[in-house]
């Protein structure tokens, strides 16, 4: 049977409605398999939408309300057209009038024949590669009749062929040849092999990290998601993980690596700006887990809508690969990543500016895709459209077990009939992990309790304590979570709108979002100068999330908990108000005492006075030529500000090094090492000196070749800190503090506080844990015998001091009576921090 009829849009969602509704009226345990099948039907109608209307609604007819079929015809026969539908295309194009047309002599002849079609022997039952496109679109902007000279029809029809495209060139193999000294490391960290596959099925050994500062990065050659091929003669193809690392180690002091590396002859930087409320109007398809193109596992253009920005802008074409995409804030990669994480990066560059670039790598050939409905691989094509969801909009249960930073995603809503919705994965998180979850699915039920019409607060409680699992029911309704947050942003703009004109100092015309750490306790309750009545209190070492910063003096803000951030939005003075009304108070204060030198003074003159030696001294700083006198001036006399601190968060896979400051830091060292040998440990320094008799390389020290050798390495940052003694150099190394981590142990490190920053750099995030003296006094009491006035009122001006320069670095203070006390509270912190799975560490950006 031939029907020749245009494609509405509205019969279509009609027909998928009344799918769904039958779907959902399927409870019992024994329809499960017939509830499956039909999920697999749907999600390739989806994906098919305008072409299979009609088959849609003659099966829905003809199979379905068939009561004289029982149940297991039914499936047989939903199976039967999930199978030929996922084999063959569907739309044809009609000769005469160019018209698509759907032709379906399958659905025919299961309507007019009432025996049963055989199932087929072998049926793929996972669904992961069928889900629907992914369109970055809105359909209904669409004119009718648009053509375009690039595709066969209107961009909502066939699926395009990959193959007519050549990708064999964009993949280049590289041969690497590195020499490495005894007993260092390559510099780079791999993942996969045949037992531990990192992309889809493949056996492919990735690298996934180069390590700053490494053999790999200084040479360069080397880059993230090259495939090793080949290490000397050993080939990498078919490996296990662990037999690639113990290859890579055993290689020798030359190693050749033969490498494959994604490198397009042909890319191309394209910008396109997308107003408010429009839509990019093009498709994506592929990715590690739903290879598009077969042995490839890019993310590719699938289709260009007529009359969508991409279109109108001509330069990016179906078949082309998408490698990153940059807005004006952020950039994120989609090489080498999951559909879903693509999908997401394009968004969140949309959300973050109105103009977005892309960097794609075109195919050498663009033949064919012209008069050509055609076959479509087997991948994984999912158009997500504001105006359809895009996964299919079916219930779904997710199961979740909480985790340390608990379940991993953030919920809004509540306000009235507007529903639950998942507004934030975090990454690596429970949800994250689980693949399960997506933002914008609206949360129908938690443990059976109805999440229908329940407020915000009710919901947060429930997930709060509800246990170490979660049984969800959700739904994806992204459209109607988009149309809740413009509601939302609206309502918000309208309120700050208020106070603006109330106060004349809030400005939201230009939007800043980022995270900071507080340095300061703040109650709006006592700052009777805040706008409105919104303000929102935060205590010293809270995490903050700042959604809107325009203002000079104000700013918009929630609390962060446990890595997520609150829904209360409040309103914060701004850094620059904070520092300069500190500032002012400051002048009155230095302006009455006079001009008396203040205790930050001494501590200053008192480091002009010290020795420094060799690249680092004792302090860590390099050595600087000292200028001027030690006059005061109004700079000096004022004490710094603290404010807020800019920090981004990362995620902890080592076990992190451990850094006391302030007094009895080497009492508390030696304290953790003697009680729990079996959990800290101190790293073997470097050194340039010659080894002596009976010394041990590794043991006592590590005995660099040279002192050039060691000065090129201290001013390549290999090390975190690094002094001169006797003529010869000593330095503790990043690859030194790495060692005592692979082997499970906290690194005891005694270094100042510049070596906090170098660790953060090389990726090794340090618990930095300032025992804070509340007075001379307390010194005096915890010294013992040894107690000395004198001495004890240099521990604790150089106290003072650590926290002066490097508080922003710091992971605690610590106060209390007793030593004792004091180390308790050091174990208990450290287990806490160990427990952490992110970390937020300050960021490179400034205030």
């Amino acid at each position: 049977m031939i029907v020749n009829m245009p494609v509405r849009k509205q019969d279509a969602y009609r027909a998928l409605e009344l799918l769904e509704e039958y779907y959902n009226r399927l409870d019992s345990p024994e329809d499960k398999p017939l509830k499956n099948a039909i999920d697999r039907v749907i999600k390739v109608f989806k994906s098919r939408l305008f072409q299979a209307l009609l088959d849609i609604q003659e099966f829905y007819e003809s199979i379905l309300l068939d009561e004289q079929r029982d149940r297991s015809a039914k499936m047989d026969a939903t199976l039967n057209l999930a199978d030929e539908w996922e084999k063959q295309p569907i739309l044809k194009r009609n000769n005469q009038n160019g018209t698509p047309t759907i032709e379906s002599p399958i659905i025919a002849s299961m309507a007019t024949n009432n025996t049963t079609m055989p199932r087929p022997t072998t049926i793929k039952e996972n669904s992961k590669h069928q889900v629907t496109p992914t369109a970055f679109s809105q359909v209904a902007d669409v004119q009718d009749g648009l053509q375009n000279n690039r595709l066969n029809t209107s961009g909502l029809n066939s699926p395009i062929d990959m193959t007519q495209f050549n990708y064999d060139d964009h993949w280049q193999e590289i041969e690497i040849d590195l020499d490495r000294p005894p007993g260092v490391g390559l510099g780079f960290s791999i993942a996969g092999g045949t037992d531990t596959p990192c992309i889809s099925d493949s056996p492919a050994v990735v690298v996934t990290r180069i390590t700053e500062g490494g053999l790999a990065d200084r040479d360069q050659r080397l880059k993230l998601h090259d495939i090793i091929l080949r290490v000397n003669i050993v080939d990498f193809t078919h490996i296990e993980h662990q037999a690639a690392v113990d290859g890579l180690k055993a290689a020798g002091n030359h190693v050749t690596l033969l490498i494959r590396r994604l490198a397009p002859p042909i890319m191309e930087e394209i910008q396109l700006n997308k107003p408010p409320n429009a839509h990019l109007g093009f498709s994506i398809a592929g990715g590690i887990s739903h290879e598009h193109v077969k042995g490839d596992y890019g993310i590719f253009i699938t289709n260009i809508i007529p009359g969508g920005i991409a279109d109108k802008n001509g330069r990016l074409k179906v078949g082309d690969r998408l490698m990153h995409v940059q807005s004006l804030k952020n950039g994120y990669d989609l090489q080498f990543v999951e559909h879903k994480h693509a999908v997401e990066s394009i968004r969140r560059a949309c959300d973050e500016s109105q103009t977005i670039t892309l960097l794609v790598g075109h195919p050498t050939d663009y033949s064919g895709i012209v008069d050509a409905p055609i076959q479509t691989t087997n991948g994984h094509r999912s158009p997500i459209q504001n105006d359809e969801p895009g996964e299919p909009s079916l219930e779904r249960r997710v199961v979740l077990r909480r985790g340390t930073t608990g379940f991993g995603f953030n919920i809004v809503g509540g306000d009235g009939e507007e529903g639950i919705y998942i507004s934030f994965i975090q990454a690596g998180g429970v949800a994250d992990k689980s693949g399960e979850l997506h933002k914008g699915d609206r949360i129908l039920s938690v443990n059976n309790i109805d999440f229908r019409g329940v407020t915000h607060e009710d919901a947060a409680t429930v997930l709060k304590n509800c246990g170490e699992t979660a049984d969800l029911h959700v739904i994806y309704k992204y459209d109607d979570f988009i149309r809740f947050e413009n509601r939302i942003d609206e309502r918000r703009s309208k309120m700050t709108g208020e106070i603006a004109g109330s106060t004349g100092s809030l400005k939201t015309s230009t939007k800043r979002q980022f995270f900071v750490r507080a340095e300061f306790d703040y109650d709006p309750s006592k700052d009777p100068s805040i706008p409105g009545d919104r303000g929102l209190s935060f205590c010293a070492g809270d995490i903050l999330y700042v959604t809107n910063a325009a203002d000079d003096s104000w700013w918009q803000a929630k609390r962060v908990t446990d890595g997520h951030e609150g829904d209360e939005l409040g309103i914060i003075p701004s850094k620059s108000r904070v520092e300069k009304k500190e500032r002012a108070r400051q002048k009155r204060v230095n302006f009455n005492q006079g001009s008396s030198s203040s205790r930050s003074n001494t501590l200053d003159r008192e480091k002009k006075k010290k020795k420094k030696f060799g690249l680092f001294g004792k302090s860590g700083e390099r050595k600087d030529a000292q200028s001027g006198d030690d006059s005061d001036n109004e700079q000096d006399n004022l004490e710094p500000v603290p404010s807020y601190e800019m920090v981004t968060q990362h995620e902890v896979n080592h076990t992190r090094p451990i850094i006391i400051f302030g007094p009895f830091k080497e009492l508390l060292n030696d304290q953790l090492l003697n009680d729990h040998p079996d959990k800290f440990a101190n790293c073997v320094p470097h050194t340039s000196r010659p080894k002596r008799e009976k010394e041990v390389d590794g043991r006592e020290y590590y005995f660099v070749s040279s002192r050039e050798q060691m000065e090129k390495d201290i001013q390549n940052y290999l090390f975190i800190e690094a002094g001169e003694y006797g003529g010869n150099l000593y330095g503790t190394s990043v690859s030194a503090v790495r060692e005592v981590a692979n082997a499970s142990k906290h690194c005891i490190l005694d270094v100042s506080g510049h070596a906090i920053r170098r660790l953060i750099t090389a990726g090794m995030f340090p618990v930095a844990i300032y025992v804070k003296p509340r007075d001379v006094k307390w010194i005096l009491d915890n010294m013992g015998e040894e107690a000395n006035e004198e001495n004890a009122q240099k521990m604790y001006e150089k106290a003072l001091k650590i926290e002066q320069q490097f508080g922003d670095l710091l992971t605690t203070v610590i106060e209390e009576e007793t030593l004792s006390d004091v180390y308790d509270h050091i174990c208990a912190v450290i287990d806490r921090e160990q427990s952490l799975d992110y970390v937020w560490i300050p960021a490179k950006d400034k205030l």
